[in-house]
């Protein structure tokens, strides 16, 4: 408030009609209102952010590296992917994270799993988060499959549209079955 008390007159805008605001910018408004009698109070937004590009939070999935190798998870493995979005700033500032979403889809037999791996109540510690990493394990008897389809979605405080990273995984944690059969 000290601050504002010293601007001068000629620092301050009058309030005739709306105020424009450039997007992709952040910043704290403050209001200097003026009585009849001379008497005057300030007021501030506790902060705006003006975001009008398109999220493009970065989505990138990590699958664990199977034992087995070759790119199949076995028995003894633990399927499943890392996942990391950013919120990229632009001009210096960011909307933030607001909710991230996985879904699993056994490509053979259709078992669909999804889930909320962070949203407004988990990504509170900090205001308009930029970055979130987290990890999802994959139950293998359920994605007994060599087309499991991994698709994580992340959206931003902004108002325009999601992004989405799929990945597709191969989990056989079966041994093989094997049947002889002798000519008679």
């Amino acid at each position: 408030k000290d601050d504002l008390t010293k601007k001068a007159a000629k620092d301050w805008t009058n309030y005739t009609k709306s105020v424009k605001i450039s997007a992709d910018q952040q910043m704290v408004v403050y209001e200097k209102l003026t009585d009849c009698a001379g008497n005057i109070q300030y007021i501030s937004s506790d902060g705006i952010v003006v975001d009008n590009t398109d999220p493009v939070p970065t989505v990138e999935i990590t699958p664990t590296t199977p034992k087995w190798g070759k790119g199949v998870y076995s028995a003894k493995d633990n399927p499943g992917f890392a996942v990391k979005v950013t919120d990229p700033l632009v001009n210096g500032t960011c909307a933030g994270l607001k909710k991230i979403t996985y879904k699993i889809v056994n490509g053979t037999n259709g078992h669909t799993e999804t889930g909320v791996l962070a949203d407004e109540k988990t990504l509170t510690g900090t205001l308009h988060r930029q970055e979130w990493t987290g990890q999802v394990n994959i139950d293998p008897a359920k994605f007994y499959s060599n087309d499991v389809r991994v698709t994580v979605t992340a959206e931003d405080w902004s108002t325009n549209g999601a992004t989405s990273q799929a990945a597709t995984l191969k989990v056989d944690n079966k041994a093989p079955v094997v049947r002889f059969t002798f000519d008679k």
